[in-house]
């Protein structure tokens, strides 16, 4: 199993705040396609970013983290869902991370 971890910024980069129902969309989405996820605290970060014409600027972003659990053919799917939410997001680029996992639910 894979362990995947995603940061969906709670701003566009001109600041502008992302809609509520963006980000909702994106629990919805999550719920659909595994029936279940961990959203964690929200944390900040920032991100270089060097323009065409090589002028530096430095976002700095607040997210909220997004964390599931998937085998590998589910995340290709999520690769590709989090690449459609950078454009949806007007994001250079999003965060994701994942990692080799053994998972047991306990009841």
């Amino acid at each position: 199993m894979k362990k995947c971890t995603f940061l969906v910024p709670l701003k566009y980069n001109t600041g502008d705040f992302v809609p509520q129902c963006d980000i909702d969309a994106v629990r919805e989405k999550l719920m659909a396609m595994f029936s279940g996820f961990t959203e964690l605290p929200t944390v900040n970060g920032r991100y270089r970013s060097i323009g065409e014409d090589g002028n530096v600027k430095v976002y700095e972003d607040v997210m909220i983290p997004f964390v599931v659990i998937c085998d590998k053919d589910q995340m290709i799917a999520l690769r590709n869902y989090v690449r459609h939410l950078a454009v949806v997001f007007k994001q250079e680029c999003m965060y994701f991370e994942t990692c080799d996992v053994e998972v047991d639910y306990l009841f």
